[in-house]
Order: structure tokens, then sequence, then C-alpha cells
């Protein structure tokens, strides 16, 4: 046989073995892929159980601005939405996206919710292409096994609000276009990509759309690419032009991406702000306790305990955090995205760090930490940093120095071990997120927590049964009981917003209402004296938590008829 057709037989096995590898991995992505699109759609009306108040605010004001134009609280087209009274203004991107599967699907808990799962599975795409771009193939891939199953990111890929869905998905969009700018700069210098350049500012400025958080994390990140891209542009020694120009068209970029949020702040200042001073800490107290503040709260919010091993313990709309498989990779990963870049000199790669301080800000600048919800951006980072832990220890398995020792030690030659390592990771992570996913089915509890079911089942029943009665006190205990009343029976948004109403607002700037039309808001003691005081010439009915508990009305009148 010849040389060079044994070379030709070589270069065919060659190819065929990666070929079938190639094959391999692209089945395993969508394998998951598929297995994250189906862990955040299915069932998505039943679990977490209807539905916390947040998520009502945004689907019927989404609702509303789909049938008439403005939110519940007559506002045309508003760029802030008002939640739960005078002092919880907020973006109202979600209210948006809410419109627009309500007005194809009509109001419920399914449609409502499904720009939270589509917008969990767009994470779920952004955060594996962020780590095969950062970590290679295997990087990536390992990253989008973590994400996929990662319990904190299912549950709030499964809630419509906007802080659990949306900012998740714009802090890696964000890191994202930031890491693609900056590899083109470094691909095709001494030019400037403008496209990729104007992209990352306007997705940049657009997130701050999305939640109130974001809009000091979106200005950090900013305040970054712009340092990057400044200095990478200068050291490329382009032409003078390009680096004068290239600062002004990427902060035009960001300015038009917020510039919903920049008109809100000059037309609406007091709304802009109304959340933020009900949550973040004085500035008065002295950098000497600011500094330990932060620090007290960093650590909290890395805690092993609070991040891997807290399954089952609620928090702001969270009952668990990352998977348990994840706790030996993550902190060797948090380690190596502080170091490496400065290792190899390579200041981009140390966006994912500073990505994660900037998500984590401004959650460690206010009260109640750690709180899953005020960094919610995080959550979409840390499956890339559990993945680049994983690279590391597996690279230091497969260092030379280790392989010829154990090689003498064991007297045998070593297979090569990529694919077995990587295998066992894998089959790892998903073996816990199978246990963590049937661990939170096995529990009601777990799904129902901060859930208000009882108002949504009241509602129903108003629906079908509640229209011959002209009073309806309600003795269930709950938050914004009115709203779901409302939304539940039916109530077109041109009749909640006339609805007649007495409503006190609480310390946190939070409407409690006594009364919100026909539907009063007291115990049946007081619907009797109510009644004794009356005319008596209505029907009226008290309903508690497990439905109807009395009936008031002249005797003349027949009792309603009740399919129940």
């Amino acid at each position: 046989m010849s040389e060079k057709t044994l070379m030709e037989m070589t270069s065919l096995d060659v190819r065929a073995e990666f070929g079938w590898r190639r094959r391999l991995r692209r089945a395993t992505v969508v394998s998951c892929f598929l297995a994250a699109a189906g862990l955040r759609l299915v069932a998505l009306d039943r679990y977490p159980t209807p539905l916390h108040q947040d998520e009502l605010s945004d689907i019927y004001d989404g609702y509303s601005i789909a049938t008439t134009g403005a939110d519940r609280a007559g506002d045309d087209w508003p760029i802030l939405v008002r939640g739960m009274g005078p002092g919880d203004y907020h973006p109202g991107l979600y209210a948006y996206l809410a419109a627009a599967s309500t007005w194809i699907g009509g109001f419920s808990v399914w449609w409502g919710r499904l720009p939270a799962a589509l917008a969990g599975i767009a994470t779920v795409w952004f955060v594996y292409a962020t780590g095969r771009r950062i970590l290679g193939d295997a990087g990536g891939l390992l990253a989008l096994a973590f994400i996929t199953f990662s319990p904190i990111h299912i549950q709030y890929s499964r809630q419509a609000h906007q802080g659990a869905c949306l900012v998740p998905l714009f802090v890696i969009l964000c890191t994202y276009t930031c890491i693609r700018a900056f590899d083109r700069m470094r691909s095709i210098r001494p030019s400037i990509p403008w496209s990729s350049i104007l992209l990352c500012g306007f997705v940049l400025g657009f997130s701050t759309n999305c939640y109130a958080g974001q809009r000091l994390t979106a200005l950090l990140f900013a305040l970054f690419a712009l340092a990057w891209i400044i200095a990478h542009a200068a050291a490329a020694r382009c032409r003078a032009r390009r680096v004068i120009a290239v600062a002004p068209a990427f902060v035009l970029a960001v300015v038009l991406g917020a510039s919903p949020q920049l008109y809100a702040v000059a037309s609406e200042p007091a709304h802009f702000f109304a959340r933020g001073e009900t949550t973040f800490f004085r500035f008065s107290s002295g950098p000497r306790w600011w500094l330990e503040t932060l620090g007290t709260n960093l650590l909290a919010n890395l805690d092993p305990r609070y991040l891997f091993l807290s399954f089952g313990e609620y928090h702001t709309l969270s009952i668990a955090r990352l998977g348990a498989v994840m706790l030996p990779f993550f902190y060797v990963g948090l380690v190596a995205c502080c170091v490496i870049p400065f290792l190899r000199r390579r200041l981009d790669l140390a966006l994912i760090p500073a990505a994660m301080a900037f998500s984590l800000l401004p959650g460690l600048a206010t009260e109640g930490q750690p709180s899953p919800m005020r960094t919610s951006g995080v959550w979409a980072l840390y499956p890339i940093v559990g993945a680049h832990g994983a690279v590391v220890i597996h690279q230091l398995i497969l260092h030379p120095l280790w392989s010829r020792a154990r090689s003498l030690v064991q007297r045998r030659p070593l297979p090569d071990g990529r694919g077995p390592v990587s295998a066992v990771i894998l089959l790892a992570i998903s073996v816990n997120g199978v246990w963590d996913v049937q661990r939170y089915l096995a529990s009601p509890a777990m799904h129902a927590r901060a859930a208000q079911p009882q108002f949504v089942a009241l509602g129903d029943w108003v629906r079908e049964h509640g229209a011959g009665y002209d009073r309806i006190y309600v003795a269930a205990e709950g938050l914004f009981g009115h709203l779901y009343l409302a939304a539940f029976s039916g109530m077109s948004s041109s009749e909640y917003r006339a609805a007649p109403r007495d409503a006190a607002v609480r310390g946190l700037g939070w409407e409690k209402p006594t009364r919100f039309g026909r539907f009063f808001f007291q115990a049946y003691e007081r619907a009797a004296e109510d009644w004794s005081a009356s005319p008596q010439t209505e029907r009226w009915l008290v309903l508690a938590a497990e439905g109807p508990l009395a009936e008031f009305g002249p005797a003349r009148l027949p009792p309603l008829a009740r399919g129940d």
C-alpha cells in the first residue's frame, strides 16, 4: 500500500471520527434545548399555582392595552405602569408582551405567562451561545445543561413577572452582544465593526425598559463596554476619525434604546424613582457603613447554602436556586473568571465577572438581602461560571503531568478522557435536574407559595354564578383581591376604570381597597350590619375563601338557580 493511500485512509478516519463527535454534540444540544422548552412550557397555567399578584398586574395591564390602548389605570400607551399602588410604578415592557399574547388568545393564565416562557427559552439559547463563544464547544454544552435544569430559571421562566423572566434574558443578551462586538474588533483590526457596536449599544439601552434595577445594571454595562471599545480602537491604531467617532455612535445607540425610560424620567420623575425610594439604602449612612453592608450582602449572595442547598425555602418568588451538582464547579469557575482574563491579558474575558457585579449591585444596595428577585440577572450568568469551573477541572484532570503520573502508577496507557468526563458531568446534571423537578411537582406547597388561588377560584365562581348579586362581600384574606375578582369575573378594562372604589395606601405605597365596584372586602359581621341598616331591597352575597358563605335578600325573591 502506497504512502499516499495510507495518508488518505488516515484522513478519512479522522474526518469520520470528528464527524461522529460533531453529530453527537449536535444531538445533545438539540436534546437539551427541547428539554428546556418542555420544562418551561408544559402545564404553564398550573405550575406554579396561579397567580401571584405581580403576575396578574402585568397580565391584566397587557389585556387592557390590547383591548383599549390604555392600562387599567387609564394611561394611554404607558411607559411606566402602576402596580400595587402609587409607590409601585415599573417599566411596562412585560405588559406590552402580555398585550400581544392576550390579543391573540384572550385573557388567561396560560396566554399571560407565555411571554415569560418564551423569554426563558431565549435565555437558554443565549447562555449556550455565550458559553460556546467564551469556553468552546464543551463549555457551551455544559452551560446549556446547567441552565436547562436550573431550578430557579425554570421557575422564573414560568412566572409573568418582569423581574423574573426579562432581566435574565437581557443580562445574557447584553453580555453576548458585548462579547460579540469585542471579538469582531479583535478579528478585523484595524477596522471598526460598526454594526456589532451599534447593536450592542442599542441592546444595552433597551434593557432599561424591562425592570427598575436593570437601569443601573445597563448603565454600568454601557460604561464598561464604552471604555473597552475606545481603548481597543486606539490600541489597534484605527484612524483617528474612527476612534473619535466610535464613542458618540455607541452612546447614541444606547440613548436610542433607552429613550422610553429617558422620556419617563423627564416627564414623570416621581413615578420613575417611586420604587427605589422604598427599597434602597440611604446615602447618608457614610462610606464605611456602605462598604460593610455591600460586603456582607455580597457574601450572603454567594453563600453555598443559599445558592445550592436551600430547595423548598421560599424567598421572593423562588423556592430553589441552582442545582446541587454545580456546587463544586461554581466556586472554581468564579476564581477562574476573575483570574484568567488577567493571566492571558484578555480583558474582554473579564466581562463575565463584571456582568455579575453589575447584576448584583442593585440587590446589594437594597434592604432584605439576599433577594433572588433583585439579583435575577445573575441566574443567567451562573451556569456559564459553573461551566467555566468544569472546564478548568477537566483540563486539570487531563493535564500531561498528571496523566503521566497516573500512567506510571497504573503501568498502562491512559485513554483520552475528554468524552467520558463530559458525559459523566452531563449525566449528573440531568439526574439532579430530574430529581429537582420531581421534588417540586410532588409538593403542592412548593408550587402554591405566594400564589392566591382563593381569589382566582372566587373570580371564576362570580363569573359563572354571581350575575344576580348587587353586592358581594369578600371575607377572604390576601393581597390585591379586587384585581383578581375583576379579572377573573370577566370585568372589562373600561368597567375596571369606571368602578367606584375606596382604598387606603399602606407604608410601601400599596393600596388596600375596602370597596371596588360591587365588591366589598369586609367580614361577614360587617355585611350583616350593613344589611340591617339598608332598605333590604337588593340581593347580597358573602364569599369566604372556600366559596359562598351567606346570602341576604328580600324574602319575596326566589333564590338564584346555580349549577353548584
